[in-house]
């Protein structure tokens, strides 16, 4: 498994400090989400990553060799940073053609589209290209050098629902082929159901870290929505709110299974069941700090 670690990384911007002894690391064949609320960090942690802001202290390594800077790790990573900017006037296949002749590549144009879906669009000049066609074509142009990591900077912005599901199942195919990618994203109930880790940025350092799993597996908020009135006094659930038809308990996934067995053994079966998100709620804690 490849990895690339980042030790206390420092930036500093017309003398405020943005990135303040950050650490993380990027695996291959997981997807890493970076996520916090405006002037968290992110963007600057994103451009750091490109080699386009020198920081003022950190370290970074690609499987424990150090690295001399992080321009360095251009070499192995492909970037999709502040949105995909392509010429209009060409086409896509003529825009990978260009950027492919100023850099070595390892993958063609023609595979990239088709590992992006935009085979049949190749020779569409891109001012005609939506907003989603832009993001994918941003995304082949990240995997021309058929890099080990990617790192995608709000790779959903501007997205309708059916093009953001596009590109989420492109996301995951990539991460399922082994490339280790990191997302910087504010659409959190998608990135929780899409991504192995999670970094949680407020005000330039780590506010909370870690695998998502092992954190879904702790107690979360569950709500159960019924399409009759119930008496949920007798479940012996620690209960946060309820109404007539609706009870939010806080329990862990074990729990909950039972609880629903129960509920269904008493022909009370829910209609929906709605689990807190743990990104959502600990980016809640930041704003309501």
């Amino acid at each position: 498994m490849s990895e690339i670690s980042i030790q206390n990384v420092e930036v500093s911007l017309d003398n405020h400090k943005i990135l303040k002894g950050i650490d993380f690391k990027i695996s291959s064949g997981k997807i890493l989400a970076l996520i916090g609320p405006n002037g968290a960090g992110k963007s600057t942690c994103m451009r750091t990553l490109a080699g386009l802001i020198k920081p003022d202290t950190g370290k970074v390594s690609i499987n424990s060799k150090s690295l001399n800077s992080f321009s360095d790790l251009r070499a192995s990573c492909g970037y999709l940073i502040e949105g995909a900017d392509f010429y209009g006037y060409l086409s896509a296949i003529e825009n990978l053609n260009l950027l492919s002749s100023l850099s070595s590549s390892m993958n063609s144009p023609e595979k990239v589209l088709s590992m992006v879906g935009l085979s049949e669009s190749a020779h569409k000049k891109v001012k005609q290209f939506s907003m989603g066609m832009k993001q994918r074509l941003g995304i082949a142009q990240a995997l021309l050098s058929d890099p080990d990591f990617l790192i995608l900077d709000e790779p959903f912005n501007g997205l309708d629902i059916e093009i953001k599901e596009e590109v989420l199942s492109l996301i995951q195919n990539l991460r399922d082929q082994g490339k280790g990618i990191l997302i910087s994203t504010h659409l959190l109930e998608e990135i929780e159901a899409l991504a192995d880790d999670f970094i949680l940025l407020d005000a330039g350092r780590v506010f909370m870290s870690g695998d998502l799993k092992s954190h879904q597996e702790n107690e979360q908020v569950v709500t159960f929505s019924f399409d009759k009135d119930f008496d949920f006094t007798d479940l012996q659930v620690k209960v946060v709110s309820q109404s007539t038809r609706h009870v939010s308990i806080q329990t862990d996934k074990e729990d909950a299974k039972e609880i629903l067995k129960t509920l269904i053994s008493k022909d009370q079966s829910p209609y929906k069941i709605e689990w807190s998100g743990i990104l959502k709620d600990n980016y809640k804690k930041i704003l309501d700090q």
